[in-house]
């Protein structure tokens, strides 16, 4: 069976933009009001040039980590649900921020420390990104005067990054992450489906040229074309039988092993609700209760979902490692954000400024 792909898509709005409050400044002013914290946390501050900055950063992975982010006002105004997107991807840059700050808080709380080497390699960067900008025409200083950054601030953020990761490495080593077999019990319940899925591809096949080789198309997957004739109407067939022997009473896992066209894992998916597969196939797992099955028609075919009971500590099981590799380390992280929101939930934010700023009036920065 081919690999279905499920595009990640986020959802977006337009919020009131930075851009009029900017224009209305002088150059020394925005320095100024630049340097004011927007997020405090004990002793530790963000200020609105960080954050700025930190805008521009996200908004520049958000392009290259969502298949459907586009820069444009109608993806901004797009939404689902309660939320646009725009509130969507600031809600996530906040959170990410916020997380930042607490981790920067508890680095310097726990007297940890960050090697030399690490900290000489990023020295080295910023020099080498002064050079190219110097050859350009600009500088440094020039290119982070428009955030009310110096070199040290950039400095600081930049390895914030290694601070996270150092304080998250030191609260596994002393095991205070570590999570028993109840919570990761708790967490398969309320966040995995198990099903298994008889699927008939009666919808596409794959494109050959005169000589049987396959077609790609400019994305560089094999095209696909709908079925006709005979092989449309042998995969008609077999779902019709499948139709009559499962409203007959027949086992379904005897039909699933006589009928499926996806036999990639014999004793079921365990997916999430944004897991990479056919988004109707896991609503309707999630839709049911464990035995219970239904027929669905999708783009890629027809699919029997039936739920299943889940196994005891499947993360535990070698041969469903494609589920569960990182299961357990991934839990891990997961406590460790739950203890930087609960340190967040103290910043005090001033959200006067927050409001004047939104994903869509960001720039885009790569470089820090």
């Amino acid at each position: 069976m081919a690999t279905l792909k499920k595009t990640i898509i986020i959802i977006i709005a337009v919020l009131m933009t930075a851009s009029s409050f900017l224009v209305s400044c002088s150059s020394d002013e925005k320095v100024t009001y630049l340097k004011d914290p927007v997020m405090t946390y004990r002793d530790r501050v963000i200020t609105e040039g960080e954050f700025k900055l930190y805008l521009a950063k996200y908004k520049y992975r958000f392009g290259e980590t969502y298949a459907d982010f586009s820069d444009t006002p109608e993806f901004y105004r797009s939404k689902i649900g309660y939320r646009t997107g725009e509130e969507r991807l600031f809600e996530e840059v906040l959170t990410n921020v916020s997380r930042y700050l607490v981790a920067d808080y508890m680095f310097e709380s726990g007297k940890f420390s960050l090697s030399s080497s690490y900290l000489d390699s990023i020295n080295e960067e910023l020099d080498e990104r002064d050079e190219y900008l110097k050859s350009e025409g600009s500088s440094l200083e020039k290119d982070l005067s428009k955030y009310g950054l110096s070199r040290d601030d950039v400095f600081e953020m930049i390895i914030r990054d290694e601070k996270v990761y150092t304080v998250y490495s030191n609260l596994k080593k002393t095991g205070k992450l570590d999570a028993d077999d109840e919570y990761l019990a708790s967490y398969l319940d309320s966040n995995y489906v198990r099903f298994l899925h008889l699927y008939v591809n009666d919808r596409y096949q794959y494109e050959t040229d005169e000589n049987g080789y396959a077609v790609y198309g400019p994305s560089g997957y094999q095209n696909t074309v709908p079925l006709s004739g005979e092989l449309k109407e042998e995969k008609d067939r077999l779902t019709a039988f499948i139709d009559r022997e499962l409203e007959a009473g027949t086992d379904f896992r005897e039909l699933y092993e006589a009928c499926s066209e996806d036999r990639l894992y014999d004793r079921g998916y365990y997916l999430k609700k944004n897991s990479d597969f056919i988004p109707e196939v896991i609503e309707c797992a999630f839709s049911l209760e464990p035995g219970q099955w239904k027929k669905i028609e999708t783009e890629y075919g027809t699919s029997y979902v039936m739920r299943l009971e889940m196994d005891d500590r499947p993360w535990e099981d070698e041969d469903l490692s494609d589920f569960f590799g990182s299961y357990v380390e991934d839990r891990k992280q997961n406590r460790f954000a739950d203890l930087l929101d609960k340190g967040a939930a103290e910043i005090e934010y001033d959200r006067e400024i927050l409001d004047r700023y939104t994903v869509q009036a960001s720039g885009k920065e790569s470089a820090y």
